[in-house]
């Protein structure tokens, strides 16, 4: 079954309309997807440091595989180069910071326009989703087949979710496992809340939504949630504030995707 969870529920936001011109579809108030492989062979990575912030530089010193620097510094240009796209600045000017909560955004100031962004990166791709005037927040997953599941689903999970998830036939407690993982991660990124196990969530085979949220009762019809087709092994999900009739999920092209 693996890979067909977006064929059998149908709907999957990665099958929506692909376009070019990341600053059309946020003017239009539409979400816009991006993806990046980040395993393009880049010898002179640090010569691109200049993109980053004294502390993005920092943070990618702390990093002990190379791989892992790279990949970083990488996710950070493609980063900074699209937010430079959408908003019409030098890329090595834009401040980003992050809040309390962990979310990263651009600093205010004159040339500031209202946007939310979030990115996610696994097994070298990245994945990013940008709106305006709503709270957008995504998640990118490999499907590792030889991930312990019922493990897993009780460091994330809560009880509610671990019982669905037992309830399955083990053929495809993977998917079902990826699935609610993506989706408690992006609620997260979207909302700024706390740990997964804090609220509950409808996963494969349920259409994936927001069941049970202790710190906010009356704020479950706030988000919708997509799924995002990434093919066979991987598991993405976007969410997004607002109902989902109110906006589209638009993906731009990768080729389109700033070159380093």
């Amino acid at each position: 079954m693996a890979g067909d969870v977006c064929h059998i529920l149908g709907g999957c936001a990665g099958s929506t309309k692909k376009e070019s011109d990341l600053s059309a579809v946020l003017a239009r108030g539409d979400i816009a997807i991006v993806g990046a492989d980040l395993n393009r062979s880049v010898e002179t990575i640090e010569s691109y440091s200049d993109f980053l912030s004294e502390t993005e530089q920092s943070r990618a010193r702390e990093y002990v595989q190379d791989r892992d620097r790279i990949q970083f510094i990488q996710r950070r240009i493609v980063l900074r180069r699209l937010l430079g796209d959408i908003l019409g600045r030098d890329p090595r000017r834009i401040v980003i910071r992050t809040d309390p909560s962990g979310k990263l955004f651009v600093a205010p100031d004159a040339q500031s326009r209202p946007l939310s962004f979030s990115m996610s990166h696994s097994r070298g791709r990245a994945i990013y989703a940008f709106a305006k005037q709503r709270q957008v927040g995504i998640d990118l997953e490999y499907r590792d087949p030889a991930i312990d599941v019922l493990k897993m689903a009780g460091v994330i999970c809560t009880p509610a979710e671990r019982d669905r998830l037992n309830s399955l036939p083990v053929g495809d407690q993977l998917d079902a496992f990826y699935d609610c993982w993506c989706t408690k991660e992006a609620f997260i990124k979207a909302a700024g809340v706390r740990e997964p196990p804090s609220f509950e969530v409808a996963f494969w085979p349920d259409q994936p939504a927001l069941v049970r949220d202790r710190g906010m009762p009356k704020d479950l019809r706030r988000w919708s949630f997509h799924r995002l087709n990434r093919g066979p092994d991987w598991a993405a999900m976007l969410v997004a504030e607002g109902d989902s009739g109110g906006f589209k999920v638009t993906e731009i092209a990768e080729s389109r995707v700033p070159a380093l």
